[in-house]
């Protein structure tokens, strides 16, 4: 049944029935909220609504039900950022990176410290990241725009 509601979500999306295409998502996650694939599947319409906070929280959901799903609380916090909610981002990646301290799930952390303006941890963060993994140079250069936000110009070129 949830799997119909979804169906009747994305029909309606394509349909460019917004409204009703997220009503018939919130439906299916209301009949299976411990299922990952309608949780996914209502996220990703979510997406496409460019709801990005209900995104996230399904993500988050995800991560509840699976805490094996390893990507489902980078993906919150990715879409908490693109939702311009800095501070809710910087919760969740504090989650997420307590069990998995892959380099880009601690970039991730940065990034939503910095976005909620608390510099100073970012910095640690990202030098944290830098030291996990020197060759990317999109940590290198995500850390030299977070010091240049700061205006402390020449640490950022040094």
């Amino acid at each position: 049944m949830p799997g119909a509601w979804l169906a009747l979500a994305h029909a309606a999306q394509r349909a460019g029935k917004l409204q009703e295409a997220a009503i018939a998502a919130d439906k299916a996650v209301a009949l299976a909220p411990r299922d990952q694939a309608v949780l996914r599947g209502a996220a990703v319409i979510f997406v496409n609504l460019a709801n990005r906070i209900r995104a996230a929280q399904l993500e988050e959901k995800i991560a509840a039900v699976n805490p094996q799903e390893r990507d489902a609380l980078p993906r919150a916090v990715s879409f908490y950022l693109d939702a311009n909610a800095p501070d809710k981002a910087a919760e969740v990646a504090a989650r997420a990176q307590k069990d998995d301290v892959r380099p880009a799930v601690l970039a991730l952390y940065a990034k939503a410290l910095s976005a909620a303006n608390r510099n100073e941890e970012a910095e640690k963060v990202w030098r944290n990241v830098i030291e996990r993994d020197p060759y990317d140079e999109t940590y290198w250069v995500d850390y030299a725009q977070s010091l240049l936000r700061q205006q402390k110009f020449d640490e950022a070129l040094a």
